[in-house]
Order: structure tokens, then C-alpha cells, then sequence
């Protein structure tokens, strides 16, 4: 793993950023005025109003955003509510209180649905949010599925999968052993 390490290049500096002020009001703006039309349940107009004045203030705004992945977003909160809905009267009954499965189902679980959705599905039927806690940020560290930031990482930089899993399993087996060995002492995450 040490020479793994010493063979990544260095992350370039970024470029500097600059801030629009004009957008920046914009969007403080806008954000009051949505929040304000959401509480009338009027999100379609929030929604249009925005698009608008962001086409006019700043139309890069609109036409630089990288869609698909904001409906990755999307798509995965809504298909997750939906689900936990439906499992949620199946669910009902279930605790887990086995300290090692409180970590490790919110990791496995996390690799289906990402750890954020795994860990709103779990909250109610752990005895210890500690062990939630542990398990989704272990389970975000896994696989790419793991985290958006996984998925949002390899997509930016343009890494390959291999290449990604080549330095984070490393990582994962290392922090997997170390909970496994303090939770099965009693130790952790209690």
C-alpha cells in the first residue's frame, strides 16, 4: 500500500475561483423566494422562476449543469422513499441489536443504495446510532455504489473504477478489521 501511495501524482492546484456577485445575489435571492413559494406549496413556480432569472443573470448557470447526475440524485431519493414506503410495514418489527450486524448491514446496504438512503432506511431499527454511524460511513468507503462522493469523484476526475477500488479496498479491508476486532471486544461502537 506505501508504495501505492507514493506512486499517485500530486492533485494540481485549482484554478482560482471567481466569484459573480451579481450571480451570487441572484442566488441568495432566489433562494428566499423559493423557500417563501414552498411554503404555499408553490415549488412548479419556484422552480420556473429561477430557471428564468438564472437565464437571465448567468445562463451558464443553467447550461453547464451536469444533468445526469442531478437525476442520478433525483432518481435515487425518489425510487428510496418510494421503497421504504412499501418496506416500511415489513420493517416495522425488525431490530437489530448485534453490535458487529449494526456496522456491517448499514455497509452492505449501502452498497445497493448508497449510504445516505441506507442509513435513513435503517435509523429506526438500530439500537445505537453509533453503530449506524460507523456502518454507513464504512459502507460510503467500499464500492463506488457506496457514496455519491464515490460516483462524483471517479466522474470529475476521470479515474477508471479499477483504479479507484485499487486504492480504497486497501482502506476499507483495514477499517473493516479494526471494527470488526473492537466491536466483537465490546469495545466499539457502544
Amino acid at each position: 500500500m506505501v508504495g501505492a501511495v507514493a506512486r499517485l501524482k500530486p492533485v494540481p492546484k485549482p484554478p482560482a475561483v471567481k466569484v459573480s456577485k451579481i450571480l451570487l445575489a441572484a442566488s441568495v435571492i432566489l433562494l428566499i423566494v423559493d423557500v417563501a413559494l414552498a411554503q404555499y406549496e408553490l415549488s412548479a413556480l419556484a422552480l420556473i422562476l429561477t430557471v428564468a432569472a438564472l437565464l437571465i443573470v448567468r445562463k451558464e448557470a443553467v447550461t453547464t449543469v451536469d444533468y445526469a447526475l442531478m437525476a442520478m440524485f433525483v432518481l435515487m431519493f425518489a425510487d428510496f422513499r418510494g421503497l421504504a414506503n412499501i418496506l416500511a410495514p415489513a420493517m416495522s418489527g425488525l431490530a437489530i441489536t448485534n453490535p458487529v450486524s449494526e456496522v456491517f448491514l448499514p455497509v452492505a446496504l449501502s452498497q445497493v443504495v448508497s449510504n445516505v438512503p441506507a442509513t435513513l432506511f435503517l435509523i429506526g431499527h438500530v439500537s445505537s446510532w453509533e453503530s449506524l454511524a460507523v456502518g454507513a460511513n464504512l459502507g460510503g468507503v467500499w464500492l463506488i455504489t457506496g457514496s455519491l462522493a464515490n460516483i462524483i469523484t471517479v466522474r470529475l476526475t476521470g479515474i477508471s473504477m479499477r483504479k479507484f477500488h485499487r486504492y480504497v479496498l486497501p482502506y476499507f479491508a483495514i477499517l473493516s478489521a479494526v471494527i470488526l476486532v473492537l466491536a466483537a471486544a465490546g469495545l466499539y461502537p457502544h
